[in-house]
């Protein structure tokens, strides 16, 4: 994730939580929780940091449920 803080973060912990596992809408709303309590945003003179959390894991939710429907998408 960028904007987050310093330099970008990637949520390590939310991997290991989607590793290996089929992605679903459980799985996605379980990773995008985890997503939640992981980061620790920095505010900035634009954002707070409730509202870096809130956008990351907008984004976090879109991008797995556009993985997820590509995957459904691609024949047996």
């Amino acid at each position: 994730f960028l904007g987050i803080g310093p330099i970008p973060l990637r949520a390590r912990r939310t991997e290991a939580l989607l590793a290996g596992k089929t992605l679903d809408t459980a799985s996605i709303e379980i990773a995008v929780a985890s997503l939640k309590s992981e980061l620790d945003p920095l505010p900035d003179l634009t954002h707070t940091a409730d509202t870096k959390r809130h956008l990351a894991t907008v984004l976090a939710r879109r991008l797995l449920q556009a993985a997820h429907a590509s995957r459904a998408a691609m024949p047996a």
